[in-house]
């Protein structure tokens, strides 16, 4: 059984660029994560503990971001890939990082990154 968890649009705030501009102040961000688990065990017993809890990942996400300062899209999104890839049964994740008001007459620029546990 193939399963995927979205938490999609997380909005967060955080220090995100190059710019001297960028670095001064926190900036909105939008992340969206999918998680590939495998979800067997879980739709039969229905406990918590049998699967990704998402709500924990959402929590140390949000975490992690607020308290970041990268300069990159790039290292923020590894850095969340790895933080969920530490969940047992996460098997792949993608995430994606958007910033909005960077570029004029783009609504936001936008890196998406997978990863897999080995």
């Amino acid at each position: 059984m193939k399963t995927k968890i979205i938490i999609k649009n997380i909005k967060v705030s955080c220090i995100l660029g190059v710019t001297k501009e960028e670095r001064q102040s926190a900036q909105e961000i939008s992340i969206s994560i999918y998680l590939y688990v495998n979800a067997a065990v879980a739709s039969k017993t229905d406990n918590i503990h049998d699967t990704v809890n998402y709500k924990q990942v959402y929590d140390k996400v949000v975490l992690l971001v607020e308290r970041s300062s990268y300069r990159l899209l790039e290292s923020l999104g590894n850095a969340i890939a790895d933080l969920c890839l530490t969940y047992a049964g996460v098997k792949k994740a993608i995430i994606t990082v958007a910033k909005y008001n960077r570029l004029q007459k783009v609504d936001y620029v936008a890196l998406e990154i997978e990863k897999e546990n080995e």
